[in-house]
């Protein structure tokens, strides 16, 4: 089994169980101090990334053709659903890796960049993280009294250093 994908397993059950705790009403809270996007936004976002690597249709893939699907950033219990789908094909075995093409755009500059499988899914393991941080913060100004995991939304990398230091 390959351990990014099941680190990424990991990741989505930590944010599907946080997510259930906090609720539908912390899901749509809009703070201003994240320039109004919501918890489900942010969700919503990391789980098409995931989404297109398991819907590829061929040897590319380009992330900003997701859907950007307003039921998955509304409704928690199809964000949740989602997520958990995810997962078990994650933790399936079936993400054995293969060659792809990425195509990506700034603007009027297109490139094709040679990748992986396996590459694409450790960046949506650290765009996740990334994304975890963003959902801690928006959840503690949503429900300030909900107990977030001290480790939720922090890098390896930052955890691996912190541990050194100690």
């Amino acid at each position: 089994m390959n351990a990014v994908a099941v680190r990424c397993a990991e990741m989505l059950h930590s944010c599907e169980k946080l997510l259930k705790e906090a609720g539908q009403e912390a899901f749509v809270f809009r703070p201003a101090l994240l320039n109004g996007s919501t918890v489900g936004m942010h969700f919503r976002h990391v789980l098409e990334f995931f989404m297109l690597l398991d819907e590829r249709m061929s040897t590319s893939i380009n992330y900003d053709l997701r859907r950007r699907d307003s039921v998955l950033e509304n409704e928690l219990e199809a964000a949740l659903s989602q997520s958990a789908h995810l997962r078990e094909r994650l933790e399936s075995g079936d993400f054995r890796d293969t060659s792809l093409t990425l195509d990506w755009q700034y603007e009027e500059d297109k490139v094709a960049i040679a990748t992986s499988l396996h590459r694409e899914l450790a960046y949506n393991l650290e765009h996740l993280v990334h994304h975890m941080a963003l959902i801690r913060i928006g959840l503690q100004l949503a429900k300030p009294d909900l107990e977030i995991p001290e480790d939720f939304g922090l890098a390896n990398s930052t955890r691996r250093y912190r541990s050194q230091k100690a």
